[in-house]
């Protein structure tokens, strides 16, 4: 499905179907929820949809990833490893995310969000795992959110623009992905030694 087909689709059936998109889509739609995200922000542009799409994505999002959770809570490894095949996690991607949970605990969370294919399957690590959920809401949740309004926000500013470059943007855009959060690490890494010599 292309940028054109997305934006007709969705003007076509509304918030509610995008809300339901990001909650289940992940596991049985093949187009990635960034592309989405840039498509809502293209409808917002044109008036089809208000700025309550940021909302709804957000919280689509933010269900799709609680879902996934409590998909690991309740399967366990075991049964994601056997029947995972059918959510589109394979025993080797299963593996690769609980090795960078193990590397990274918690803050695999937030970071996950940027990793393409990767947001829904740390949550699900982080319950076969049993990391608790106030812990999984605290790190998952606003990083969420920041991501939703980004990539809307991004789609918004690109307009139709964004249609037109589609195969292009698609090509390339895990590569400013990865950019941008180089240099917000590197901003937050800044910020934490400026403080931490402000306090001394």
């Amino acid at each position: 499905m292309d940028a054109s087909s997305l934006v007709h689709f969705f003007s076509q059936y509304g918030l509610l179907v995008l809300f339901l998109w990001l909650v289940v889509g992940i596991f049985i739609l093949p187009v990635p929820e960034e592309v989405v995200m840039l498509t809502v922000g293209i409808l917002i542009s044109r008036g089809v949809f208000s700025f309550w799409g940021y909302f709804v994505a957000s919280a689509g999002s933010l269900c799709g990833v609680t879902f996934s959770y409590f998909l690991g809570c309740f399967l366990g490894r075991f049964l994601i490893v056997k029947y995972g095949k059918w959510i589109g996690v394979s025993e080797k991607r299963l593996h690769q995310g609980e090795t960078l949970f193990e590397q990274y605990g918690k803050w695999s969370l937030p970071f996950g969000y940027y990793i393409p294919g990767t947001r829904h399957l740390m949550s699900i690590v982080a319950g076969t795992t049993h990391f608790g959920w106030k812990r999984f809401a605290l790190f998952a949740y606003p990083a969420g959110v920041l991501w939703v309004v980004l990539l809307i926000t991004l789609g918004y500013l690109a307009g139709d623009f964004w249609v037109r470059i589609y195969h292009l943007g698609i090509r390339y855009f895990y590569y400013f992905v990865v950019l941008f959060c180089v240099l917000a690490l590197g901003f937050l890494i800044y910020w934490y030694k400026f403080r931490k010599k402000s306090k001394t």
